[in-house]
């Protein structure tokens, strides 16, 4: 996403602004997009998003007023009035001492709400969880599978989580981490997360775990009666 400064010489007194974006519910909304403008006529600004965690963050921010403007939303969320138009700008006031002021609040108090669509019947859902390969003692990589373009993370013994994106082929592969041995018996685990979507379910693989015995063959028939 294409932006500019808001300021030609950040490095002066620059603040970092960070609010969230909260559902009805008080979930965090991850894909709304702000932008932050000067008032001046030079219309210098810059665009954030919201991440997973609904966090928006500009950083950089010289002391001065600006105007802040909600543009977009995840799908499925509305951050439009009853008659479909953006709410109104808010002021933003930076003083040279590093207190920021959004509209009627102080920076600390500042959250940003955004309602369910309840007509948006094709919400994001989570991806199918990902299929770990077996594992086997000393291993150094672990792979599997899952939905392309997604990130797997991966959670090995000691807490150590790893993450890489799956690729096009819907393969993923992940080194051991640095100190790491596998051995029999351990537990790793794996999940799948995309944009503006939930995770998807972990799913756990045991080292040098074997597949369930299969349905033991049926007794023999007994012995035709004379």
């Amino acid at each position: 996403m294409s932006c500019k400064p808001c300021c030609p010489r950040p490095e002066i007194n620059a603040v970092t602004i960070t609010f969230r974006v909260l559902d009805n519910d008080g979930r965090p909304i991850c894909g709304a997009v702000f932008r932050l403008e000067c008032d001046c006529e030079c219309g210098l600004y810059m665009h954030a998003l919201s991440n997973k965690h609904g966090c928006v963050s500009f950083c950089n921010v010289c002391p001065g007023t600006y105007e802040l403007t909600q543009i977009a939303t995840a799908y499925g969320y509305e951050f439009l009035d009853e008659d479909g138009d953006p709410p109104p700008p808010l002021d933003v006031i930076v003083t040279r001492n590093g207190n920021v002021r959004i509209g009627d609040y102080a920076l600390g108090c500042f959250t940003v709400f955004n309602l369910r669509n309840p007509a948006e019947s094709n919400s994001p859902v989570a991806p199918e969880p990902p299929e770990i390969d077996p594992v086997e003692t000393g291993d150094v990589t672990v792979s599997g599978t899952g939905e392309p373009c997604c990130k797997v993370e991966v959670t090995f013994p000691r807490c150590k989580c790893c993450s890489a994106m799956v690729n096009r082929d819907g393969t993923w592969r992940i080194d051991v981490p640095c100190g790491i041995t596998l051995e029999e018996g351990d537990v790793i685990c794996a999940e799948l997360c995309c944009d503006c979507r939930p995770r998807s379910e972990e799913v756990r693989i045991t080292v040098g775990g074997e597949d369930p015995d299969p349905d033991p063959d049926p007794d023999p028939d007994p012995d035709p009666e004379p």
